[in-house]
């Protein structure tokens, strides 16, 4: 396993550079972590509490030290993350079954979205996630000796999983979850059959449901089953739209935005104009725009969006650079405000703290050398993002 002496080893060495390969590596260690538990569901809870503490300590650690770089500290939170979801469901499955039994070959996955789905985690990131299942038509209960319907069962299964991974004990919790993306949001229920997502993201989801799709990515669940759900989602994706209503919509979604959270700080990396959202912005509107036609601009994370957009001749290539430069200044900001923060037990970084991490982050000594450096990021991702989307309008 790996232990608190590696908080001053490399920790690329410790795990694979391939993120799969990590993974299964941090999944290893999480199940020889848990084996000594005693048969209490809250003590592997706990146990999982302290592990995720101790790993995203490490990653931090290792992060600040210069040992690592802002991606990889990013797809190390986002695969920390992920092991622990493939981990408890399992358990949570388990522990359900013991009075509701199962749903005869039925089958369940879990879908990440957002930062979890693009692996750009930072230390604070909730999880946004979707529950998909499929069970055949005659499977209208579980076999358990309290039987649950199908539907029931799996809302249960759901809602027991983000209980698992949510709750707070007398240390802390493991992760948030926020379940928002769903279809229908809030009022939506918190599994959803595999037909029942199909007809709602071909028939009714809005542009930003779809642009949040570019990220989904299966986490945990039935290898088969992960596998047709990945092909839907991919199929969602591609089919032909049109230009001006997607861009309508995303600059009429930008404006809501500007409204809700006005951001007048410099140091804004999501809200500010030229910031995380509007690069973003940039690239799932161009993939919705142009995947129907050239499917290989599909990418979960930003930077490998930009980049694809690029080599499928979407993107100029000085745009590419402009907004992935931009989009690199941001996020690296932003993951180590986190970590800063995370460090130090503070809601927001201690003038001492928030001055080395911009030393670090920009190499400039003088304070208005680096505000200067964050305006010219947000000034190159707004011109592009007001040339592309920003005068959108629908017709009308």
């Amino acid at each position: 396993m790996l232990r608190q002496d590696d908080l001053t080893a490399d920790f690329s060495i410790l795990l694979p550079e391939d993120a799969a390969a990590a993974r299964a590596t941090l999944e290893r260690d999480l199940a020889a972590t848990l084996r000594p538990a005693r048969d209490y569901f809250e003590d592997r809870v706990e146990l999982l509490r302290q592990w995720v503490s101790h790993r995203q300590s490490v990653i931090g650690e290792q992060w600040l030290l210069g040992l690592i770089d802002p991606s990889r500290a990013a797809t190390l939170f986002s695969i920390l993350a992920e092991a622990v979801v493939a981990t408890m469901l399992p358990l949570v499955t388990t522990t359900l079954a013991y009075n509701q039994g199962r749903v005869l070959t039925g089958r369940f996955a879990v879908v990440a979205l957002g930062k979890l789905g693009s692996r750009e985690m930072t230390v604070q990131s909730d999880l946004d996630l979707l529950f998909i299942y499929e069970a055949p038509p005659w499977a209208e209960e579980t076999d358990g000796p309290e039987p649950a319907a199908t539907t029931a069962y799996y809302a249960k299964l759901g809602q027991r999983l983000i209980a698992a991974l949510s709750v707070m004990t007398g240390k802390g919790s493991l992760f948030d979850v926020d379940m928002r993306l769903r279809p229908f949001g809030d009022s939506g229920p918190i599994a959803t059959s595999l037909n029942a997502f199909k007809r709602y993201y071909r028939n009714d989801a809005w542009t930003w449901e779809l642009m949040a799709l570019t990220r989904a990515r299966v986490i945990a669940g039935d290898p088969d089953f992960a596998e047709r759900v990945t092909d839907e989602i991919r199929l969602i994706l591609t089919r032909p739209r049109a230009q001006h209503v997607v861009l309508a919509d995303i600059a009429d979604m930008r404006e809501r935005i500007a409204r809700q959270h006005p951001s007048t700080v410099a140091w804004d990396c999501k809200h500010r104009r030229g910031g995380l959202i509007d690069i973003e912005f940039i690239a799932q509107a161009l993939q919705l725009i142009h995947a129907a036609d050239k499917p290989g601009v599909l990418a979960h994370a930003t930077a490998d969006a930009l980049e694809r957009l690029g080599a499928e001749g979407c993107l100029p290539p000085d745009t590419v650079a402009g907004l992935s430069g931009s989009l690199s200044f941001w996020q690296s900001l932003q993951g180590l405000m986190r970590v800063t923060q995370d460090r130090a037990g503070l809601s927001k970084p201690s003038p001492q703290l928030f001055d080395k991490v911009l030393m670090d982050l920009t190499g400039l000594e003088e304070f208005d050398a680096r505000e200067a450096r964050a305006t010219a990021a947000a000034a190159i991702a707004s011109r592009h993002y007001d040339t592309m989307i920003g005068t959108a309008r629908r017709p009308g």
